[in-house]
């Protein structure tokens, strides 16, 4: 198990989300479906890949942007003109990551949701505890 809470967690909703991550990332975010996570840099206006991190889309108007280094001036400049709020979440969501061959397996006994046919970069919602939390499959080791 990793401790990742360190990491800059950004929220963008509204109904010109999708327009402004498509705006600030290289992958298209617009054709992400509800549930899908995508690994992707970012670039400048120059095209110059600025840092890389985690891109989930939960809803069809609501994004979160996970990455290693601040971002949250930057997004909130590429946000000028589009309806679209940006929120710094990064002091409110601790995130940590569960590895191993029986991961999916821990996960599943823990949660009140069925999460052992979670695909690879998809994410969902379930709780653990009465805890409202979200379950992704976007681990590095596999």
């Amino acid at each position: 198990m990793i401790d990742l809470s360190p990491l800059y967690k950004y929220a963008v909703s509204g109904a010109d989300a999708a327009s402004l991550v498509d705006r600030i990332i290289t992958h298209d975010a617009a054709a992400m479906s509800a549930g899908q996570v995508v690994y992707t840099p970012w670039c400048d206006p120059s095209g110059m890949v600025r840092q890389e991190g985690t891109v989930f889309r939960y809803e069809e108007d609501r994004f979160e942007i996970y990455a290693a280094e601040p971002a949250f001036e930057w997004i909130r400049r590429n946000a000028v003109g589009y309806q679209a709020e940006v929120t710094d979440r990064s002091a409110e969501v601790a995130m940590l990551s569960l590895q191993g061959p029986h991961s999916r397996a821990v996960l599943d006994a823990a949660t009140d949701g069925a999460i052992g046919g979670l695909e690879f970069f998809r994410c969902t919602r379930t709780r653990i505890a009465g805890v409202d939390l979200a379950v992704s499959r976007t681990g590095f080791t596999g």
